[in-house]
């Protein structure tokens, strides 16, 4: 098939370049292939989590002077509720994974400013910790 194909495609262009040299005009058309769009996480809750789904912050702990040894870790859990739309802690509703990821870091003593609760958050499928991003 691929011969086949290759031979009238190279007739084609003899064809064109033929009626180019004596002077005949000619319109070529090529269909343009779009560009592969990047596909993206949905960043809304009510899509991504069904209702009682474990969701969870974590805080990894380094040591000071060897920073990239991991010491410990600490996590925050919440529970996806779909009637509100939110995240329910304890006796906190978050309304959005950066509040929560960001309650967690104030809950901790650090002196972060602001989080990405989609990169940094992770909600549980089958006893699997899936990333949220």
């Amino acid at each position: 098939m691929s011969t086949r194909v290759s031979n009238d495609f190279f007739d084609y262009l003899k064809d064109v370049r033929r009626m180019d040299k004596e002077g005949k005009t000619y319109q070529m058309s090529w269909v343009q292939t779009p560009e592969p769009t990047e596909v993206t996480n949905v960043h809304v809750m009510s899509q991504r989590f069904r209702d009682g789904q474990c969701v969870r912050h974590v805080i990894k702990r380094y040591d000071a002077i060897l920073k990239k040894v991991k010491i410990g870790e600490n996590a925050l859990f919440g529970v996806y509720d779909s009637e509100s739309d939110s995240i329910l802690s304890g006796s906190t509703r978050f309304k959005s994974l950066s509040a929560m990821s960001q309650a967690h870091y104030v809950q901790e003593g650090s002196s972060r400013k602001s989080s990405n609760g989609w990169k940094e958050c992770q909600y549980e499928v089958e006893g699997v910790w899936i990333s949220c991003d």
